[in-house]
């Protein structure tokens, strides 16, 4: 084969593998590594349509030949996809008396020299991304090493649990981190203000101040008569400082009266409200919601919203706010996103679009029995019923999924039958 021949041949394998098409790529690389075997660009993509066609023991075997002869980004990158491939571990995990998550590192893989890929086993517990794992260092001393990635980057995950191999995408120096060390987690707050951290639980009880002053400021808001809101407002604050409703409707003033309109003053005075406590007030989480917005914050305040929403509202008040965040992303133009939940309840993976969801079935990212919602708020449904009718190739994988089944019970059904048939050949023969 000519070297024009090869190049040629090379550059069909790769189109192929990114159409999907991993038999005829892997039949290119193929020949081109039985020509111009050692080739550590063939063996890369080769490895990778092996992954893809699930025969992930010669996809590992290539792995290990390239160790040492691939770029350290493509060998992370590699890594990754093999461990997000891997089986689960089989043998029950005990978990540490102290509660803690752990991680065994089992190899490392400079990415940068602040970055670094590791791949391993979640001994005790569950990490999130956005979780610090902490590290000893050679010298005795405790190093932090956020979690920046879990999974691969093309199908990044929120959370691995006890028993899974995964591979995790450190903030730290690659020499820190080495093969056989443990690192134990310990979760950041998750803070979308600079000021305010969101609760993750939420009894959306209304903060409730009866006062005359305060639903005559009301009714000079829907009559638009600002200047006496502001009037009344000023007052009330002044006799009552803390009160948490004053500073709300001090916020909405400035949200919405054009003469007093300021976004950042507004902001200041709902974040008083929140931390005085209307932080599980919906009528506080609204007007700070419209406040984040307005500056230039629109998915802080949704997220704000989203809280509230799975928190232990009645009914009628789930719908009513599941109806405000379909608003809220409209008006903001902020899109919408599909969340994939596991066994537990847990999100394991989000999707911005439909295509991210089906390149993260297909390769198994997102397990055919999870459930998913769309925007964060609704009921959890089955895949099968909520997307599955609406997208062909999400629908073929349940469809090759029941086929398989099918064939299972089939090829079962018939060795039963064939050992029936020579148990009773047995009976009839003896003598």
């Amino acid at each position: 084969m000519t070297n024009e021949e090869a190049k040629e041949l090379y550059q069909q394998g790769i189109q192929k593998l990114g159409g999907g098409d991993y038999v005829g790529a892997l039949s290119a690389f193929d020949t081109l590594e039985a020509d111009r075997p050692n080739s550590k660009h063939v063996m890369y993509h080769r490895a990778l349509c092996l992954l893809r066609l699930d025969r992930v023991p010669e996809a590992r075997d290539l792995c290990t030949r390239l160790e040492g002869k691939l770029e350290p980004d493509r060998m992370a990158d590699l890594q990754a996809k093999l461990a997000s491939v891997e089986p689960l571990v089989t043998e029950p995990v005990a978990p540490n008396s102290d509660g803690r998550n752990v991680f065994l590192i089992e190899s490392v893989y400079p990415v940068s020299t602040t970055q670094t890929t590791v791949t391993g086993l979640v001994e005790s517990g569950v990490l999130h991304t956005g979780d610090t794992l902490t590290l000893l260092s050679n010298e005795g001393k405790l190093l932090d090493a956020p979690i920046l990635r879990i999974g691969t980057a093309e199908t990044p995950l929120n959370l691995v649990r006890a028993g899974q191999k995964s591979v995790l995408l450190l903030s730290i120096e690659p020499e820190h981190p080495v093969p056989g060390m443990r690192a134990s987690s310990a979760a950041q707050a998750e803070a979308y203000a600079a000021t305010l951290v969101v609760s993750s639980e939420t009894s959306g009880d209304s903060v409730v101040e009866h006062n005359a002053d305060l639903m005559e400021v009301e009714r000079a808001f829907k009559r638009g008569d600002f200047s006496a809101a502001e009037s009344t407002i000023d007052a009330y604050l002044r006799k009552d400082p803390q009160s948490i409703a004053g500073h709300r409707l001090l916020s909405r003033l400035h949200l919405e009266s054009p003469e007093h309109n300021d976004p950042k003053a507004a902001l200041q005075a709902i974040r008083k409200a929140y931390e005085l406590g209307g932080a599980e007030d919906p009528a506080v989480i609204g007007v700070l919601a419209q406040a984040l917005a307005a500056t230039g914050e629109a998915e802080q305040g949704l997220r704000f919203l989203e809280r509230l929403y799975s928190g232990n509202l009645p009914v009628e008040a789930r719908m009513a706010l599941n109806t405000r965040i379909q608003e809220f992303r409209a008006q903001h133009e902020i899109g919408h996103v599909w969340e994939f939940a596991d066994g537990y309840g847990e999100v394991l993976f989000e999707a911005k679009s439909m295509d991210e969801v089906v390149k993260a079935m297909k390769n198994k990212t997102i397990p055919l029995d999870a459930k998913c919602r769309r925007d964060r708020v609704g009921d959890w449904r089955p895949i099968e019923v909520a997307i599955a009718p609406g997208n062909p190739e999400i629908a073929a994988l349940y469809q090759q999924s029941e086929k398989a089944k099918g064939m299972g019970t089939a090829i079962f059904a018939t060795i039963v039958v064939v050992l029936l048939v020579l148990i009773v050949l047995v009976l009839l023969l003896r003598p």
